[in-house]
């Protein structure tokens, strides 16, 4: 039996998938140069990521665990990226480079939380003229707080 030596190299390249490209165009277009204020209501955002420096604000912790931006599930973090990753040479470009991102923590490191935190995450971004709110989960049942602060936010807009 022979063995050969495979010789390859692998160039990681950054990429910027089509749906990208065509929503940016609309974002942009739409916005006349004005930041897009985004809430991230989620498990946090880790603002040290290199594909989100400079885009994380100062946002909202309802758990109680310390600082506003910790992000012990990764989530949030990998929900900022999808939406904003910096245009730097490496990974994935996000969406829109225009944005200010505000992370509204509601999630626990296992991804739980609560209909209490999640009205007063809502309230938190009427409140702070939050121009978009991202909530990527779902609830276990309908909830008439939820539904009430939800028709709050879109006649706010």
């Amino acid at each position: 039996m022979h063995s050969k030596n495979l010789n390859f190299t692998i160039n990681i390249h950054q990429q910027i998938p089509w749906g990208t490209k065509l929503t940016k165009k609309y974002v942009e277009n739409n916005r006349g140069g004005e930041s897009v204020r985004i809430a991230i209501i989620d498990s946090g955002i880790d603002g040290t990521h290199p594909d989100l420096v400079g885009k994380v604000k100062k946002g909202l912790n309802t758990i109680g665990t310390g600082g506003e931006q910790e992000d012990s599930l990764g989530h949030g973090t990998a929900v900022a990226g999808i939406i904003t990753a910096n245009d730097n040479e490496i990974g994935l470009v996000g969406i829109t480079q225009n944005v200010e991102l505000y992370p509204v923590k509601i999630l626990d490191s296992t991804g739980k939380g609560s209909i209490k935190n999640f009205v007063k995450a809502v309230q938190w971004c009427i409140d702070n003229k939050i121009d978009v709110i991202n909530a990527s989960f779902g609830l276990m049942k309908d909830d008439p707080a939820v539904k009430k602060i939800i028709d709050k936010a879109i006649q706010k807009t």
